[in-house]
């Protein structure tokens, strides 16, 4: 049976690899970006749909998801992979921009839940019912070391609490929620230095939401070998 599929943060970097992946195997895919790029245009199938989301933006995704309702009456599968990380955060303590760190807190927390929101109606309809989060270790209190970068790891440790959250209030409807952490990638967010590649990290993210559909239980929070990682 065919999935359908939600992306977000799809135009380019891991969330492109996501739409690569998932076309592959056949899905159909609701391609969600701000805008779109040469590479995702490139993609053209009739199983693409590139739908206009900004995650910061209420009615943005509201639009958004009632394209996708007129497309399919269910999902299988939503990826919320949109993020941002903005290099002038890295700083210390005195030089903190509270402009900044609501900006990451709008698409990096709250953004996923307004995904979250629109997107369970159409969730609990579908076969492998599996909403993913794209986290990150900046996110994980338990390991943190650093004493930078206020916003990021804040927003991060944010949506992990969402993820937890959202999996009490959706395991009646037998929906699995994940966070998972894709590790340092050589993306345009991660830089030419990263060691992982974006294409294989989708490939693994991709078993793992496979590997974990029809559970509920811990562990929620993974890296791409299905580690739990702490909190």
């Amino acid at each position: 049976m065919t999935q359908h599929v939600v992306i977000t943060g799809a135009n380019r970097g891991l969330g492109l690899e996501f739409v690569r992946y998932y076309l592959a195997k056949g899905a159909t895919v609701y391609a969600c970006a701000r805008s779109e790029s040469d590479a995702l245009l490139q993609l053209a199938s009739p199983q693409l749909h590139v739908i206009s989301l900004d995650v910061a933006n209420d009615a943005s995704v509201e639009k958004a998801f009632e394209e996708i309702a007129k497309l399919t009456s269910s999902l299988d599968i939503v990826i919320n992979n949109a993020a941002a990380r903005f290099p002038e955060t890295v700083n210390s303590l005195e030089d903190v921009d509270f402009d900044v760190v609501q900006k990451a807190y709008n698409i990096n927390s709250i953004g996923p839940l307004r995904v979250a929101k629109a997107s369970v109606p159409l969730l609990e309809k579908g076969n492998t019912k599996v909403l993913t989060n794209i986290s990150s270790e900046a996110g994980s209190i338990g390991t943190s070391g650093r004493g930078t970068e206020f916003d990021y790891c804040m927003s991060k440790a944010a949506l992990n609490m969402q993820s937890v959250l959202l999996q009490n209030a959706v395991r009646g409807q037998g929906i699995r929620v994940l966070a998972i952490d894709p590790g340092w990638m050589h993306t345009d967010m991660g830089g030419a230095k990263a060691p992982k590649s974006p294409v294989d990290t989708a490939e693994k993210i991709g078993q793992i939401i496979e590997q974990r559909k029809g559970t509920t239980d811990e562990p929620l929070f993974v890296n791409t070998s299905g580690e739990q990682y702490p909190y």
